[in-house]
Protein backbone atom coordinates (compact mmCIF):
# COMPACT_ATOMS: atom_id res chain seq x y z
CA UNK A 1 0.00 0.00 0.00
CA UNK A 2 3.12 2.71 0.81
CA UNK A 3 4.39 1.95 -2.39
CA UNK A 4 0.56 2.00 -4.23
CA UNK A 5 0.37 5.01 -2.58
CA UNK A 6 3.25 7.35 -4.35
CA UNK A 7 2.59 5.49 -7.69
CA UNK A 8 1.65 7.82 -10.35
CA UNK A 9 -1.64 7.04 -12.15
CA UNK A 10 -0.15 7.03 -15.52
CA UNK A 11 2.34 4.45 -14.14
CA UNK A 12 -0.80 1.83 -14.58
CA UNK A 13 -0.90 -0.32 -17.06
CA UNK A 14 -4.54 0.68 -18.63
CA UNK A 15 -4.44 3.99 -17.96
CA UNK A 16 -3.69 5.65 -21.05
CA UNK A 17 -3.42 9.62 -21.57
CA UNK A 18 -6.70 10.65 -22.40
CA UNK A 19 -7.85 8.79 -18.86
CA UNK A 20 -5.12 10.16 -16.90
CA UNK A 21 -5.93 14.24 -18.30
CA UNK A 22 -9.74 13.40 -16.81
CA UNK A 23 -8.13 12.06 -13.47
CA UNK A 24 -5.83 14.97 -13.08
CA UNK A 25 -9.09 17.29 -13.95
CA UNK A 26 -10.81 15.43 -10.84
CA UNK A 27 -7.33 15.78 -8.50
CA UNK A 28 -6.13 11.94 -8.64
CA UNK A 29 -2.60 12.33 -10.05
CA UNK A 30 -1.26 9.09 -7.63
CA UNK A 31 -3.03 5.82 -6.81
CA UNK A 32 -3.61 7.21 -3.36
CA UNK A 33 -5.64 9.82 -4.56
CA UNK A 34 -8.21 7.42 -6.01
CA UNK A 35 -9.67 6.37 -2.31
CA UNK A 36 -10.59 9.70 -0.65
CA UNK A 37 -12.34 10.22 -3.86
CA UNK A 38 -14.28 7.05 -4.41
CA UNK A 39 -17.35 8.70 -3.60
CA UNK A 40 -17.02 10.37 -7.29
CA UNK A 41 -15.73 7.90 -9.04
CA UNK A 42 -18.45 5.86 -9.79
CA UNK A 43 -20.89 8.37 -10.95
CA UNK A 44 -18.17 10.09 -13.68
CA UNK A 45 -16.77 6.79 -15.32
CA UNK A 46 -19.08 4.15 -14.61
CA UNK A 47 -18.71 0.57 -12.41
CA UNK A 48 -16.17 -0.75 -14.54
CA UNK A 49 -13.67 2.12 -13.94
CA UNK A 50 -14.24 1.98 -10.59
CA UNK A 51 -13.75 -1.36 -9.60
CA UNK A 52 -10.18 -1.14 -11.89
CA UNK A 53 -9.15 2.02 -10.22
CA UNK A 54 -10.31 0.72 -6.44
CA UNK A 55 -7.89 -2.20 -7.28
CA UNK A 56 -5.37 -0.25 -8.49
CA UNK A 57 -5.69 1.47 -5.08
CA UNK A 58 -5.51 -1.79 -3.40
CA UNK A 59 -2.78 -3.00 -5.15
CA UNK A 60 -4.64 -5.67 -6.64
CA UNK A 61 -3.67 -6.66 -10.37
CA UNK A 62 -5.87 -7.93 -12.89
CA UNK A 63 -3.84 -10.47 -14.44
CA UNK A 64 -3.48 -13.83 -14.66
CA UNK A 65 0.11 -14.79 -14.74
CA UNK A 66 0.30 -18.07 -17.00
CA UNK A 67 3.62 -19.66 -18.74
CA UNK A 68 3.68 -19.18 -22.36
CA UNK A 69 3.91 -22.18 -23.34
CA UNK A 70 -0.24 -22.23 -22.54
CA UNK A 71 -1.16 -19.83 -24.84
CA UNK A 72 -1.70 -20.23 -28.45
CA UNK A 73 -0.12 -17.65 -30.43
CA UNK A 74 -2.89 -16.10 -33.15
CA UNK A 75 -0.30 -13.80 -34.59
CA UNK A 76 3.12 -11.73 -34.84
CA UNK A 77 3.17 -7.75 -36.17
CA UNK A 78 4.79 -4.48 -35.08
CA UNK A 79 3.75 -1.16 -36.23
CA UNK A 80 4.56 2.51 -35.53
CA UNK A 81 3.08 6.14 -35.10
CA UNK A 82 4.86 8.66 -36.86
CA UNK A 83 3.75 12.60 -38.54
CA UNK A 84 1.80 12.81 -41.16
CA UNK A 85 3.89 10.76 -44.43
CA UNK A 86 2.87 11.58 -48.20
CA UNK A 87 4.73 10.43 -51.16
CA UNK A 88 5.12 7.09 -53.26
CA UNK A 89 8.80 6.76 -52.36
CA UNK A 90 8.83 7.70 -48.47
CA UNK A 91 5.62 5.29 -47.91
CA UNK A 92 8.14 2.86 -49.65
CA UNK A 93 10.67 3.33 -47.66
CA UNK A 94 8.13 2.76 -44.30
CA UNK A 95 7.17 0.05 -46.13
CA UNK A 96 10.44 -1.89 -46.14
CA UNK A 97 11.11 -0.03 -42.28
CA UNK A 98 8.30 -2.24 -40.92
CA UNK A 99 9.26 -5.28 -43.05
CA UNK A 100 12.35 -4.97 -41.32
CA UNK A 101 10.85 -5.41 -37.79
CA UNK A 102 8.61 -7.83 -38.31
CA UNK A 103 11.36 -10.02 -39.37
CA UNK A 104 13.45 -9.42 -36.29
CA UNK A 105 10.21 -10.48 -34.13
CA UNK A 106 9.07 -13.74 -36.46
CA UNK A 107 12.60 -14.59 -36.27
CA UNK A 108 12.23 -13.96 -32.59
CA UNK A 109 9.40 -15.57 -32.25
CA UNK A 110 10.39 -18.76 -34.69
CA UNK A 111 7.11 -18.04 -36.31
CA UNK A 112 6.30 -17.84 -40.29
CA UNK A 113 2.49 -16.72 -41.88
CA UNK A 114 0.18 -17.57 -44.80
CA UNK A 115 -1.68 -14.76 -44.18
CA UNK A 116 -0.03 -11.11 -44.70
CA UNK A 117 -2.27 -8.36 -43.20
CA UNK A 118 -1.26 -4.30 -44.17
CA UNK A 119 -2.51 -1.55 -41.78
CA UNK A 120 -2.64 1.70 -41.96
CA UNK A 121 -3.86 4.90 -40.19
CA UNK A 122 -4.84 8.26 -42.45
CA UNK A 123 -3.86 11.46 -40.93
CA UNK A 124 -8.26 11.48 -40.08
CA UNK A 125 -7.29 9.19 -37.69
CA UNK A 126 -9.54 6.43 -39.82
CA UNK A 127 -8.12 3.05 -40.11
CA UNK A 128 -8.06 0.74 -42.53
CA UNK A 129 -6.81 -2.57 -43.19
CA UNK A 130 -6.17 -4.80 -46.25
CA UNK A 131 -4.98 -8.48 -46.20
CA UNK A 132 -3.73 -11.98 -48.80
CA UNK A 133 -3.87 -15.29 -48.31
CA UNK A 134 -0.42 -16.34 -49.20
CA UNK A 135 -0.49 -20.32 -49.99
CA UNK A 136 2.63 -20.47 -48.44
CA UNK A 137 4.61 -19.00 -45.16
CA UNK A 138 6.93 -15.97 -45.62
CA UNK A 139 9.09 -14.99 -42.87
CA UNK A 140 11.80 -12.62 -44.65
CA UNK A 141 11.78 -8.95 -45.26
CA UNK A 142 12.41 -9.36 -49.19
CA UNK A 143 9.16 -11.39 -49.03
CA UNK A 144 6.99 -9.59 -46.48
CA UNK A 145 7.81 -6.48 -48.80
CA UNK A 146 7.07 -7.28 -52.21
CA UNK A 147 3.91 -9.18 -50.98
CA UNK A 148 2.69 -6.02 -48.89
CA UNK A 149 3.49 -3.77 -51.15
CA UNK A 150 0.61 -4.53 -53.88
CA UNK A 151 -1.60 -3.96 -51.12
CA UNK A 152 -0.05 -0.61 -50.43
CA UNK A 153 -0.38 0.04 -54.02
CA UNK A 154 -4.47 -0.53 -53.85
CA UNK A 155 -4.73 1.93 -50.71
CA UNK A 156 -3.20 4.56 -53.17
CA UNK A 157 -5.38 3.68 -55.74
CA UNK A 158 -8.25 3.87 -53.60
CA UNK A 159 -7.16 7.08 -51.67
CA UNK A 160 -5.38 9.38 -54.26
CA UNK A 161 -2.78 11.66 -52.40
CA UNK A 162 -2.55 8.87 -49.51
CA UNK A 163 -1.36 10.21 -46.22
CA UNK A 164 -1.00 8.26 -42.87
CA UNK A 165 0.12 8.22 -39.49
CA UNK A 166 0.56 4.93 -39.08
CA UNK A 167 1.79 1.96 -40.77
CA UNK A 168 1.81 -2.02 -39.43
CA UNK A 169 2.38 -5.37 -40.92
CA UNK A 170 1.09 -8.38 -39.08
CA UNK A 171 0.80 -12.34 -40.46
CA UNK A 172 -1.43 -14.76 -39.51
CA UNK A 173 -2.36 -18.64 -39.66
CA UNK A 174 1.11 -19.21 -38.20
CA UNK A 175 3.45 -21.98 -39.29
CA UNK A 176 6.12 -23.07 -36.34
CA UNK A 177 9.94 -22.54 -37.47
CA UNK A 178 11.22 -24.71 -34.98
CA UNK A 179 13.90 -27.12 -35.55
CA UNK A 180 12.77 -30.66 -35.22
CA UNK A 181 15.02 -33.62 -35.13
CA UNK A 182 14.96 -35.66 -37.89
CA UNK A 183 16.48 -38.58 -39.51
CA UNK A 184 19.70 -37.89 -41.57
CA UNK A 185 19.12 -41.09 -43.56
CA UNK A 186 15.56 -39.88 -44.67
CA UNK A 187 16.98 -36.43 -45.23
CA UNK A 188 19.72 -37.55 -48.01
CA UNK A 189 18.74 -39.98 -49.24
CA UNK A 190 14.63 -40.19 -48.60
CA UNK A 191 12.54 -43.22 -48.89
CA UNK A 192 14.71 -45.23 -51.44
CA UNK A 193 18.08 -44.79 -50.27
CA UNK A 194 19.64 -43.03 -52.87
CA UNK A 195 20.51 -39.22 -52.46
CA UNK A 196 18.48 -36.80 -53.71
CA UNK A 197 19.12 -33.31 -55.65
CA UNK A 198 17.77 -29.74 -53.91
CA UNK A 199 15.69 -28.59 -56.64
CA UNK A 200 16.89 -24.96 -58.32
CA UNK A 201 16.06 -21.95 -56.76
CA UNK A 202 15.53 -18.99 -58.95
CA UNK A 203 18.31 -16.64 -58.08
CA UNK A 204 17.00 -13.37 -56.41
CA UNK A 205 17.83 -9.88 -58.24
CA UNK A 206 18.90 -7.02 -55.87
CA UNK A 207 18.84 -3.40 -55.89
CA UNK A 208 21.20 -0.82 -54.64
CA UNK A 209 20.13 -1.35 -51.11
CA UNK A 210 20.61 -5.24 -51.06
CA UNK A 211 16.73 -6.12 -51.30
CA UNK A 212 15.22 -8.25 -53.53
CA UNK A 213 13.56 -7.24 -56.52
CA UNK A 214 10.50 -9.13 -58.08
CA UNK A 215 10.52 -9.34 -61.79
CA UNK A 216 7.06 -7.85 -63.54
CA UNK A 217 5.89 -10.99 -64.00
CA UNK A 218 5.87 -12.10 -60.82
CA UNK A 219 3.64 -9.29 -60.06
CA UNK A 220 1.52 -9.43 -62.84
CA UNK A 221 0.87 -13.47 -62.19
CA UNK A 222 -0.06 -12.56 -58.48
CA UNK A 223 -2.47 -9.83 -58.87
CA UNK A 224 -4.32 -12.09 -61.72
CA UNK A 225 -4.48 -14.79 -59.09
CA UNK A 226 -6.17 -12.16 -56.51
CA UNK A 227 -8.69 -10.92 -59.80
CA UNK A 228 -9.63 -14.51 -60.70
CA UNK A 229 -10.17 -15.43 -56.75
CA UNK A 230 -12.40 -12.09 -56.55
CA UNK A 231 -14.46 -13.08 -59.99
CA UNK A 232 -15.07 -16.56 -58.70
CA UNK A 233 -15.86 -15.51 -55.61
CA UNK A 234 -18.67 -12.98 -57.27
CA UNK A 235 -20.14 -15.69 -59.46
CA UNK A 236 -20.42 -18.41 -56.68
CA UNK A 237 -22.72 -15.33 -54.94
CA UNK A 238 -24.53 -14.17 -58.29
CA UNK A 239 -25.10 -18.30 -58.54
CA UNK A 240 -26.11 -18.43 -55.02
CA UNK A 241 -28.84 -15.47 -55.00
CA UNK A 242 -30.48 -16.47 -58.30
CA UNK A 243 -31.10 -20.34 -57.10
CA UNK A 244 -32.24 -18.44 -54.02
CA UNK A 245 -35.03 -16.31 -56.16
CA UNK A 246 -35.60 -19.14 -58.51
CA UNK A 247 -37.02 -21.55 -55.00
CA UNK A 248 -38.62 -18.49 -53.73
CA UNK A 249 -40.85 -17.88 -57.58
CA UNK A 250 -41.40 -21.76 -57.28
CA UNK A 251 -43.27 -21.84 -53.49
CA UNK A 252 -45.33 -18.77 -54.56
CA UNK A 253 -45.81 -20.29 -58.53
CA UNK A 254 -46.63 -23.68 -57.94
CA UNK A 255 -50.23 -24.24 -56.15
CA UNK A 256 -49.43 -27.82 -55.96
CA UNK A 257 -46.41 -26.96 -53.29
CA UNK A 258 -49.03 -25.11 -50.88
CA UNK A 259 -50.52 -26.87 -48.29
CA UNK A 260 -53.57 -28.72 -48.79
CA UNK A 261 -56.41 -28.24 -47.07
CA UNK A 262 -59.47 -31.05 -46.37
CA UNK A 263 -62.48 -30.16 -48.81
CA UNK A 264 -64.87 -27.52 -47.32
CA UNK A 265 -68.60 -28.73 -46.34
CA UNK A 266 -71.47 -27.42 -47.84
CA UNK A 267 -71.60 -24.23 -47.14
CA UNK A 268 -74.65 -22.02 -45.29
CA UNK A 269 -76.83 -20.31 -47.45
CA UNK A 270 -79.76 -17.83 -47.07
CA UNK A 271 -82.96 -17.31 -49.55
CA UNK A 272 -83.57 -14.10 -51.19
CA UNK A 273 -87.58 -13.42 -50.88
CA UNK A 274 -87.48 -11.07 -53.35
CA UNK A 275 -86.08 -13.74 -56.90
CA UNK A 276 -85.88 -16.80 -54.40
CA UNK A 277 -82.84 -17.62 -55.14
CA UNK A 278 -80.37 -19.14 -52.33
CA UNK A 279 -77.48 -16.65 -51.75
CA UNK A 280 -74.28 -16.67 -49.34
CA UNK A 281 -74.87 -16.65 -45.57
CA UNK A 282 -73.11 -13.14 -45.27
CA UNK A 283 -74.87 -10.09 -44.23
CA UNK A 284 -72.92 -7.82 -46.62
CA UNK A 285 -73.04 -9.80 -49.67
CA UNK A 286 -76.97 -10.67 -48.62
CA UNK A 287 -77.86 -6.77 -48.45
CA UNK A 288 -76.53 -5.56 -51.43
CA UNK A 289 -78.26 -8.99 -53.29
CA UNK A 290 -81.19 -7.34 -51.93
CA UNK A 291 -81.02 -3.86 -53.02
CA UNK A 292 -79.97 -4.98 -56.15
CA UNK A 293 -83.15 -7.18 -56.28
CA UNK A 294 -85.26 -4.34 -55.28
CA UNK A 295 -83.71 -2.52 -57.60
CA UNK A 296 -84.56 -4.62 -60.24
CA UNK A 297 -88.38 -4.44 -59.25
CA UNK A 298 -88.57 -1.04 -59.25
CA UNK A 299 -86.99 -0.55 -62.40
CA UNK A 300 -89.50 -3.26 -64.16
CA UNK A 301 -92.66 -1.09 -62.67
CA UNK A 302 -91.44 2.16 -63.75
CA UNK A 303 -91.24 0.53 -67.29
CA UNK A 304 -94.53 -1.08 -67.31
CA UNK A 305 -95.97 2.11 -66.23
CA UNK A 306 -94.35 4.02 -68.52
CA UNK A 307 -95.40 1.99 -71.62
CA UNK A 308 -98.94 1.13 -70.38
CA UNK A 309 -99.64 5.26 -70.34
CA UNK A 310 -98.05 5.80 -74.22
CA UNK A 311 -100.25 3.31 -75.55
CA UNK A 312 -103.13 3.63 -73.71
CA UNK A 313 -103.34 -0.30 -72.49
CA UNK A 314 -106.06 -1.34 -70.38
CA UNK A 315 -109.11 0.94 -72.02
CA UNK A 316 -111.25 0.14 -74.71
CA UNK A 317 -110.25 0.46 -78.54
CA UNK A 318 -111.07 3.51 -80.27
CA UNK A 319 -111.95 5.45 -76.73
CA UNK A 320 -110.25 8.92 -76.69
CA UNK A 321 -108.13 9.40 -73.81
CA UNK A 322 -109.68 11.83 -71.13
CA UNK A 323 -108.43 15.54 -70.77
CA UNK A 324 -107.92 16.63 -67.44
CA UNK A 325 -110.03 19.73 -66.53
CA UNK A 326 -107.95 22.44 -65.13
CA UNK A 327 -110.62 23.79 -63.35
CA UNK A 328 -114.09 22.81 -62.06
CA UNK A 329 -117.32 24.99 -63.02
CA UNK A 330 -119.77 26.18 -60.69
CA UNK A 331 -123.14 24.99 -61.01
Amino acid sequence: MTFMSTLPIRKVNGVGRVFDRELEAVGIKTCGDIYPLRGLLRQLFGNKAFDFLMNCCLGIGRTTIRPIEEYERKSVGTERTFRDLSGATKLREKLKFTAEELEKDLKKTQFSGRILVLKVKLHTYQVYTRQRNLGRPISTKEDLYNLSLPLLQGLETEFPGLKIRLMGLRVTSLVSTKKETVDMNKWFFGNSGTPQSSPKKRKPQRDDDGWEVWPEEEFERVQAEEKEEEMKLTQELNEELAAKEKQEKELVGSPEKKAVSPPPGPAETWECPICGNQQPADDALFNQHMDFCLSKEAIRSAVHESTAAGTGKGKPPGEPPKKKRLFTPKR
